[in-house]
C-alpha cells in the first residue's frame, strides 16, 4: 500500500441512529481530522445531534441499518480509509468492499468479542479478515479482545480538576469492570 500525499479521504462509519459514547468519539476524531486538512465524512449516528457536534467541513450521512450504511459507503468516492466503529459498521464496510476498495480500520470500543449473537459472531469472524488494523481505545480493551490491536487511548480533552464544593460525587456510567468504578 502506497502512502497517499496530501489530505486523506476518511469515512468514519457507525450503523446507528443514536448518540452515545461511540458517536461522540467519532465526532471528536472527525473534527480534529478535518482541522488537520483531511476530507472527512461521517456515516451514521443521530442526524440532528451529529450535525450539531460536527464542524462545518465534515459531511454527515444518516444510516441506521446495515443496508443503508453499505449503500452510503458504496456511494463514496476518493476514500483512502474507512474507519468502522462497532460490528455492524464493520459488516457494512466489508459488504461495500467489492466497490469501496479503501482499507478498513476498526476501532474496538468495548472489551468484548465482535457480534452480539451466534450468527453475528460467525459473520464477524469473516468480516474481521478484511480489517487492516484494529485500534483499541484503552489498555483494558486491548487486553480483552482477541487478536492484535494498536492502542490509541481516547483523546479526551485535558481539563484541570474541578473546584469541589461538596463531599458528594455523582458518577453516571455503565457499571462494568472496564469502567473501574470502585
Amino acid at each position: 500500500m502506497s502512502t497517499p500525499v496530501g489530505p486523506l479521504g476518511i469515512v468514519q462509519v457507525v450503523r446507528s441512529d443514536g448518540f452515545a459514547g461511540v458517536e461522540r468519539y467519532i465526532c471528536q476524531v472527525s473534527n480534529v481530522l478535518a482541522d488537520r486538512g483531511h476530507r472527512v465524512v461521517v456515516i451514521g449516528g443521530d442526524p440532528t445531534r451529529m450535525r450539531s457536534e460536527l464542524v462545518a467541513g465534515v459531511d454527515h450521512v444518516a444510516a441506521a441499518t446495515v443496508a443503508r450504511t453499505t449503500r452510503a459507503l458504496v456511494g463514496r468516492r476518493r476514500v483512502d480509509v474507512v474507519h468502522a466503529h462497532m460490528t455492524a459498521a464493520e459488516t457494512a464496510a466489508w459488504l461495500a468492499r467489492p466497490v469501496q476498495r479503501a482499507p478498513i480500520v476498526a476501532t474496538r470500543h468495548f472489551a468484548d468479542d465482535r457480534g452480539s449473537s451466534g450468527p453475528a459472531r460467525l459473520v464477524a469472524r469473516l468480516v474481521a479478515r478484511s480489517i487492516a488494523v484494529d485500534i483499541a481505545i484503552s489498555r483494558f480493551v486491548a487486553d480483552s479482545v482477541g487478536g492484535p490491536t494498536v492502542l490509541i487511548p481516547n483523546g479526551v480533552p485535558d481539563r484541570g480538576p474541578a473546584e469541589l464544593r461538596s463531599p458528594t460525587v455523582v458518577m453516571l456510567q455503565r457499571l462494568t469492570e472496564e469502567k473501574a468504578t470502585g
